[in-house]
């Protein structure tokens, strides 16, 4: 079976993982720039992303309007540590799933998990501190779908064996979110490149 089909059969069968999602929880979110969000902060190295804030409903996530960040005295230094405990909380609850070659040598690993904040992990310190004597100190994440990311190794990595499975899987994504490439390490999450330039 070839690698694309393989990381397509693969991410169908890993069933999303119910990490709870607190009613009124302070989150953030990954979103296309295109979507045009009210509130959005850029990421660094971005073209086609952002990073949004929202609160969790029962109806699902409430995004700020202009109003309603501006009469709430709302700013970015106040809401992105907020969002980053429930980030650090999300990285150290959610199990990746690992796909190894023949060799048990790691291939990918896959985070799917239907909380609504998930792709916020990312940014997480948790995440790198928990991933990092796995992935190397620095590795590769993506994020097609508002409730998946796929992990790779940076060093002697083949994301680019697993591109166009993971734009199909864009393509598909109910919830389109990006096809840029995120890069973790101490220092924090940035983008350094997009599958198909």
């Amino acid at each position: 079976m070839g690698q694309r089909k393989t990381l397509t059969l693969l991410s169908c069968l890993f069933l999303p993982l119910l990490a709870t999602a607190e009613e009124g929880e302070l989150g953030i979110f990954l979103e296309p720039a295109f979507a045009a969000p009210k509130i959005a902060h850029p990421i660094n190295g971005a073209k086609s992303t952002v990073l949004v804030p929202a609160l969790n409903t029962k109806y699902g996530l409430d995004r700020y309007t202009e109003e309603e960040w501006d009469a709430q005295k709302l700013g970015w230094p106040d809401v992105f540590p907020k969002a980053m405990k429930l980030a650090d909380t999300l990285a150290k609850d959610v199990e990746p799933r690992w796909v190894r070659d023949r060799r048990d040598v790691i291939l990918y690993g896959v985070i799917e998990n239907s909380n609504p904040f998930v792709s916020s992990v990312i940014f997480s310190e948790a995440l790198h501190k928990r991933l990092k004597s796995i992935l190397g100190n620095e590795f590769l994440a993506l994020v097609p779908d508002r409730n998946i990311i796929f992990l790779f190794p940076k060093f002697g990595g083949n994301l680019e064996d697993f591109a166009v499975s993971i734009a199909d899987q864009y393509r598909r994504a109910p919830i389109k979110v990006s096809l840029e490439i995120f890069e973790i390490d101490e220092n924090g999450c940035k983008v350094v490149g997009a599958i198909g330039e």
